[in-house]
C-alpha cells in the first residue's frame, strides 16, 4: 500500500508538483518491496514512477509500517493512499469520505497452506495469519465471533515462520505475493494456495478524502497509457489467476 502527500495552495491547486509517496515497509513483490538495504521496486513503484512522468510530478518516496500509514491517512495528515480498497477495513473507514480511482490492477488474496493441507476444510480451519494492519476481509466475521483466530505478524518472513512452526493453519496474503515470497525465501517451505478456502477478489484503487479532483488526472493516465501499463505488467509479472482447482 502507498500513499501519496501533495501540498496545495489556498484555490486547491498543487504549489508544486512534488507527490511524496508513502509505500508499506514491506517485501511485497510483484507489487513493490520497501525493506532496509533494499532499493524501492515493483510494480506500484513504477507506475507510480511513470505516472509521474507523464503528468510531470517529482516522485518521492517514504516507507511506513502498514497500520502507521492507514492512521496517519485517515487523521487527514497524507493527501492520498495507494494501494486501497473499498472492503479494507471498512469499519474505521465509515466517519470517512473516501474517493477510489479506478482500478489499476485486479488482484487475488487467499490461503496459502503448507502443502500437505492444501485440501484443509473450513470447519478445519481454526487459526488464520495475516500481516498486521491487512484486514483478511472474506474471515472477519468468522474472527469477531471467535470462530477463527487471527494472528498478526509484523513482516511476510514472521508470517511463513509461523505457518511452518503449524503456529498458523494458513496465511491470507496476494496469492502471487506469497508464492513468489517462499519461491525466494524460503525455498525449503512447500506451501500451496487451498482454492477451497474463501478468497478474494479485488482491485487496487488509489483513494483520497479531501483531493478527489487529483484522481481525475490518475484516471485519465490510466486510460491514455495503457499499453504502457500493460507492458509494466508483464515485465513485473502481475499474472491472470485461474480460479479453476487443479
Amino acid at each position: 500500500m502507498l500513499v501519496l502527500l501533495i501540498s496545495f495552495t489556498s484555490s486547491g491547486k498543487p504549489e508544486h508538483k512534488t507527490l511524496v509517496i508513502g509505500i508499506e515497509a514491506l517485501d511485497y513483490l510483484p507489487f513493490y518491496q520497501a525493506t532496509a538495504g533494499e532499493p524501492l521496486s515493483g510494480y506500484s513503484v513504477d507506475l507510480l514512477r511513470l505516472f509521474g512522468r507523464k503528468y510531470e510530478y517529482d516522485i518521492k518516496f517514504k516507507a511506513y509500517n502498514v497500520s502507521r500509514l492507514f492512521s496517519v491517512f485517515l487523521a487527514g495528515r497524507i493527501d492520498f493512499k495507494y494501494p486501497d480498497s473499498p472492503n479494507w477495513s471498512t469499519q474505521m473507514k465509515q466517519s470517512h469520505g473516501i474517493y477510489y480511482s479506478n482500478s489499476t490492477t485486479a488482484i487475488v488474496d487467499g490461503i496459502l497452506t503448507l502443502k500437505k493441507h492444501e485440501d484443509l476444510l473450513l470447519d478445519e480451519f481454526k487459526v488464520l495469519g495475516s500481516i498486521r494492519g491487512f484486514s483478511p476481509w472474506p474471515y472477519m466475521g468468522w474472527v469477531q465471533t471467535g470462530r477463527i483466530t487471527l494472528v498478526e505478524a509484523d513482516d511476510m518472513d514472521q508470517l511463513f515462520r509461523l505457518l511452518k512452526a503449524g503456529r498458523v493453519h494458513g496465511a491470507y496474503v496476494n496469492v502471487q505475493v506469497g508464492m513468489k515470497y517462499v519461491k525466494q525465501n524460503l525455498p525449503n517451505l512447500d506451501v500451496a494456495w487451498n482454492r477451497g478456502l474463501p478468497f478474494g477478489k479485488d482491485n487496487y484503487f488509489l483513494s483520497t478524502i479531501y483531493h478527489k479532483e487529483v484522481l481525475t488526472d490518475f484516471n485519465a493516465f490510466l486510460i491514455k497509457h495503457k499499453k504502457e501499463i500493460d507492458e509494466l505488467k508483464r515485465r513485473h509479472g502481475i499474472e491472470y489467476i485461474d480460479f479453476k482447482k487443479n
